[in-house]
């Protein structure tokens, strides 16, 4: 497959992923990850904010367990991707806005790196947050009512039209 071919098709598989992702279906996110897939948000081990799950149905399981909150704490109101593609990479530069469930406006901003195998499928997915500072959002840092809790946050607010 040439280049350009393989860096058209793996754009296709990370749209895909994306769209899944903002549908909350993780039975189909999990159709695009290698087995041996790697999600990371990097940060201080043990932080709200930090993860590291390794394997296809460890991710699944994260993100289906991720959907029973889906929608509680905000609600997007934008959401505007932006890519670009490499032989093996695609980095999704994103910017989510909306409102936290006590009405607070947030803006958060950041990028998702997926790494695809030579199959198409996403063998690693790095997200890096600069994710709001609202009280709302703070407050469930602090408690860790979510894995991931700001991040997970404008993740879940991903729709990819």
């Amino acid at each position: 497959m040439s280049s350009r071919n393989e860096e058209a098709r793996n754009l296709s598989v990370v749209k895909q992923y994306l769209k899944a992702f903002g549908s909350g279906n993780p039975d189909e996110m999990a159709n695009h990850l290698a087995e041996n897939a790697v999600f990371e948000i990097p940060g201080p081990k043990n932080s709200a904010y930090s993860k590291h799950i390794v394997g296809k149905r460890s991710i699944h399981e994260f993100y289906a367990k991720r959907q029973e909150t889906r929608g509680k704490f905000i609600k997007s109101t934008a959401v505007k991707p932006r890519f670009i593609t490499g032989k093996n990479a695609v980095i999704a530069e994103w910017t989510v806005s909306g409102y936290t469930r006590d009405g607070e406006k947030f803006e958060s901003r950041g990028t998702n790196h997926f790494t695809l195998n030579r199959e198409g499928k996403i063998k690693k997915v790095s997200i890096f947050i600069n994710a709001p500072l609202s009280s709302d959002v703070r407050s469930l840092a602090e408690r860790r009512l979510m894995v991931s809790d700001q991040g997970q946050l404008a993740l879940m607010a991903w729709s990819v039209v």
